[in-house]
């Protein structure tokens, strides 16, 4: 279902900003009518797509690990094990 950003005027004077799921603009602007909202400006919203996560992954593969991040994590792993957690079940 489509989004539609708005502004609008609410019944006491404010000015409303805000999303809204409609099929279309007309319906958008019935849905906020019943809302009490009186609709000003009206616009499709587009909706971010998300990356697969091999493309998020890609380009940060083969660089170095910083020093204090590998100490950092020798010590937390360090310390689980001392509590007794297990690395493998």
């Amino acid at each position: 279902m489509p989004v539609f950003a708005y502004r609008g005027l609410a019944p006491n004077g404010r000015t409303i900003n805000g999303v809204i799921d409609a099929d279309s603009p007309r319906n958008a602007r019935g849905k906020l009518r019943e809302l009490g909202i009186f609709p000003t400006e009206l616009s499709p919203e587009q909706v971010a797509t998300k990356k697969p996560a091999m493309q998020r992954w890609l380009p940060t593969f083969g660089r170095r690990i910083p020093a204090t991040e590998l100490s950092l994590l020798t010590r937390q792993l360090s310390a689980l094990l001392g509590a007794g957690v297990q690395l493998v079940d």
